[in-house]
């Protein structure tokens, strides 16, 4: 994948409105995944043309989990469970659990949670924030200097359950029944004398922003949407009023500033949060992926292990043969480790006990006294005699092959058996080297299938051909 991200993003999502602020995150959070160098797909009826998000249809959803692909499934607190059946599932708290559609998140244990704001976080500490803003600063602003409407937010809260007589006569209701355009809705806002609301909403702190105070009422029933203390902290501590009385409305009209300046601030934050997203999200999908890539090559090496019925059959076949090839082994002991030492010569008993052509030499600093199963085909040399040694091996013509591994290196049964009986047919090269199985930089299983042979690949990688590589005696005699 030629992207600056590996592991690819699909974004569960109601179809985009403007008159819902979490639907609006969660497709920007797609669009600025994609516009980062990420691969990112949203599952939503609807999505905004002007930004960069890509649809899944439910017959390409299905052929993207089919594929094995490990991907990233992004679920904002509306959802349950895992519907798209993804290797890593992220939720997205957008609101507190339960509180807009009384659903149970039903989160495994490995998820990875990101909030809105760290009131939805509740009681928890050290959360991982997200909080992207969508606001369109130049269109939600106080540049209206006439107030004459008195407003009143109704979302979650029924009409049933408002006093009217204790609000403003003519007092006008902004409702998801009859749902504004953004420019339709500043232009309202910019209006407002005040906007009374019994619950916690984008639409507040657009308000505020219109220069427009929030005055916090609660409904019997309701209480857990309404405005706390926590939603101010969250927003620069710019306050609402606690009732309508006018020296607590002149109190929060004299915070209203403060949203401004948040808002204005909130991109370098949002930014910075935006990739720690990217940064935890594809750090758990690599995690992921080298465990699973570990495994299938394990298991592939335990598929490929023969069974005692085949060894008998092979070490027939290579006893039948009237000049055996001698294969000489040496183990370099960069480490000066006795332990890794012991690791290579013990994975080669097995093929020593199939093949008794095998010889060994340890190249190593160190005094190693071998055990009594070693001491008749293996020997010791110091670094600084291993080219005499080896060349003088070479010239007496006591091997026809010589392997050069490093100490700690395993050797797998059934693919040097296999390379013994190719060595063993006639053939002309000077050198012959395997694909290799290794542990990277971090300690993480890997394979490297080598391409086919080029001399400017051969001496400008020298440690990735040359370990592991049969050399034929004439290519070694100097």
């Amino acid at each position: 994948m030629d992207k600056k991200f590996k592991y690819p993003y699909v974004i569960a999502a109601p179809g985009y409105t403007e008159s819902s602020l979490g639907i609006q995150v969660v497709h920007r959070l797609c669009h600025l995944i994609n516009q980062h160098g990420g691969e990112a797909y949203l599952v939503s009826q609807e999505t905004n043309t002007d930004w960069n998000t890509p649809q899944l249809t439910t017959e390409q959803l299905n052929e993207y989990k089919n594929s094995g692909r490990i991907f990233i499934a992004v679920y904002p607190e509306i959802y349950s469970g895992n519907p798209f059946d993804a290797p890593i599932c992220v939720r997205y708290m957008l609101n507190r659990e339960g509180i807009l559609n009384g659903n149970a998140i039903n989160a495994n244990f490995e998820d990875l949670f990101f909030f809105y704001r760290k009131e939805f976080a509740e009681n928890e500490a050290n959360v991982n924030l997200l909080m992207l803003s969508t606001y369109d600063l130049s269109l939600f602003c106080d540049d209206v200097d006439e107030k004459d409407l008195d407003l009143l937010y109704l979302n979650r809260v029924p009409r049933s359950c408002v006093d009217f007589s204790t609000l403003p006569e003519n007092i006008t209701v902004l409702s998801m029944e009859q749902p504004l355009s953004l420019k339709e809705l500043a232009n309202v806002l910019k209006r407002g004398r005040v906007m009374y609301s019994y619950e916690t909403s984008g639409t507040c702190f657009l308000a505020g922003l219109c220069g427009c105070p929030v005055v916090e009422k609660v409904a019997v029933g309701y209480e857990k949407y309404a405005i706390t203390e926590n939603t101010s902290k969250d927003v620069g501590n710019a306050d609402v009023a606690w009732s309508d009385d006018p020296i607590e409305l002149q109190r929060a009209k004299a915070s209203l500033y403060k949203y401004r300046d948040f808002y204005e601030n909130l991109e370098d934050v949002s930014t910075q949060q935006f990739f720690n997203f990217l940064e935890l999200t594809q750090e758990k999908a690599k995690v992921l992926f080298n465990k699973k890539h570990k495994e299938n090559i394990l298991e592939w090496i335990n598929q490929r292990r023969l069974s005692p019925e085949n060894l008998s059959l092979i070490s027939q076949k290579l006893n039948k043969i009237e000049s055996p090839e001698i294969i000489y082994v040496c183990i370099y002991d960069q480490s000066n480790s006795w332990s890794d030492v012991l690791i290579t010569l013990k994975s080669l008993l097995p093929v020593k006990r199939v093949y008794s052509n095998i010889s060994c030499i340890v190249v190593s600093a160190s005094e190693h006294v071998f055990p009594e199963e070693f001491k008749c085909w293996v020997s010791l040399c110091s670094p600084e005699k291993m080219s005499s040694v080896i060349n003088n091996i070479a010239l007496q013509q006591l091997f026809d092959w010589l392997q050069y591994v490093r100490a700690g290196a395993e050797i797998i049964q059934d693919g040097f058996i296999s390379a013994i009986i190719y060595l063993n047919k006639k053939n002309t090269y000077s050198a012959i080297y395997p694909d290799k199985i290794f542990i990277d930089e971090n300690n993480e299983l890997n394979s490297a299938f080598l391409p086919d042979f080029s001399i400017d690949f051969f001496i400008g990688f020298p440690s990735a051909f040359f370990v592991g590589c049969f050399f034929y005696q004439d290519f070694l005699k100097i």
